[in-house]
């Protein structure tokens, strides 16, 4: 065998033993990924059944729709929080287990909907946020069911540890499966237990009838609130003909929207895109957008009309149904959710739209309001 032939064995071989070790670490890889997989699914199941035992202990009789939505979107927020630290864009073994996740679970949004807020502050984002989103200073309308059902059930640390392993499980797993170096899955997780932790804190400082101020409570809790507020009075205040405050409510909201808007310095096309993009954020399902609230508007027809006074006719509405259902306390507590709305709103749009004006409008806005009813009440 010459030089040439013997450097081509050689090369053949080499070629050989490097697609068989090839395939030897492909296959370990795809065992690991399917063991990652498999714990990231498990740990997902322990962290639900954690967080509705307590809930069941609270009220054998209903888990609370902010904790069964909350402990199935929780996952999904670690999975977020995991790919905006990688880039927003997820592996080919992270979306495997995406569409694994999506295709088995009731979420809520689609895949797409959630890959979509990775790169931008979408909707889906906002609604995650809301719901399952923690910090120091800030938490969402899963955290306030989840420590007032801990509070009645008088559960202690152990609970809360649960839930942070089984959340720091499913972050360092899915981080895996995106970069096995990668080193994400810590600062997140000291972020999570850290807000957490200080929650609680500030859980265990407040008076017992005060709970539900755990936080800053995001405004899509203050819009649900105002919604329950309405209704229970129309209830107790009896039948009231020509009142349907279904429909009324969503104009309400739109009215609220519109008229803070308007007070912002910009133009009127500006100030209609603001508006059509705060209506999205708060969930409001109305067939016009706010371009099209500011066409009513401007023409002066029956539907611009109605926006325009709907805001002040409705607090005057809440006045008269709390003063027949016997519960003048809680026309104040409609107002007030009314300002936490409106603030929360208006602590968004300051982001999205800087150097507008925004700081102080809701709370010049619910003045205003408020002193336009006492004078109506003279």
């Amino acid at each position: 065998m010459d030089f040439w032939d013997h450097l081509t064995l050689v090369t053949l071989i080499t070629v050989r033993d490097y697609y068989r070790d090839k395939e030897k670490l492909e296959r370990r890889a795809r065992k690991f990924n399917q063991q990652c997989n498999k714990e990231i699914a498990g740990a997902a199941s322990d962290l639900f059944n954690a967080i509705t035992e307590v809930s069941e202990k609270a009220n054998p009789n209903c888990i609370p729709n902010e904790i069964g939505t909350g402990s199935i979107i929780l996952p999904v927020y670690a999975f977020a929080k995991v790919l905006q630290a990688q880039g927003g864009i997820p592996s080919s073994e992270q979306k495997s287990f995406l569409d694994f996740y999506f295709k088995n679970m009731s979420v809520g949004f689609s895949e797409n909907e959630f890959l979509a807020s990775m790169h931008s502050n979408n909707d889906t984002q906002h609604k995650m946020d809301a719901l399952v989103g923690i910090s120091e200073n800030s938490v969402g309308t899963f955290w306030i069911a989840f420590f007032k059902a801990m509070y009645v059930t008088k559960s202690d640390e152990g609970t809360l540890s649960k839930v942070a392993d089984y959340f720091s499980s499913i972050v360092v797993r899915f981080s895996i499966l995106g970069k096995p170096q990668s080193q994400v899955a810590l600062p997140i997780c000291e972020f999570f237990i850290k807000a957490i932790h200080m929650q609680i804190i500030e859980c265990r400082k407040l008076p017992e009838n005060d709970l539900d101020f755990i936080g800053e409570v995001p405004y899509l809790e203050h819009k649900q609130r105002i919604t329950n507020i309405a209704m229970s009075l129309l209830y107790a205040a009896g039948e009231q003909d020509g009142l349907d405050l279904n429909q009324m409510l969503p104009i309400f909201y739109i009215s609220m929207l519109y008229d803070m808007v308007n007070m912002a310095s910009r133009n009127t096309h500006d100030k209609a895109g603001i508006l059509d993009y705060a209506m999205k954020i708060c969930s409001i399902e109305f067939e016009f957008s706010g371009y099209d609230i500011y066409m009513h508007v401007e023409n002066g027809d029956e539907l611009g009309e109605l926006i325009g006074i709907m805001s002040n006719r409705m607090f005057v509405i809440i006045a008269g149904l709390s003063g027949q259902a016997h519960r003048e306390a809680d026309g104040p507590k409609f107002t007030a959710e009314c300002l936490g709305f409106l603030v929360g709103v208006e602590k968004q749009l300051s982001k999205e739209y800087p150097l507008s004006g925004f700081g102080d409008l809701a709370r010049t806005y619910i003045t205003n309001q408020t002193q336009s009813l006492l004078n109506l009440m003279k």
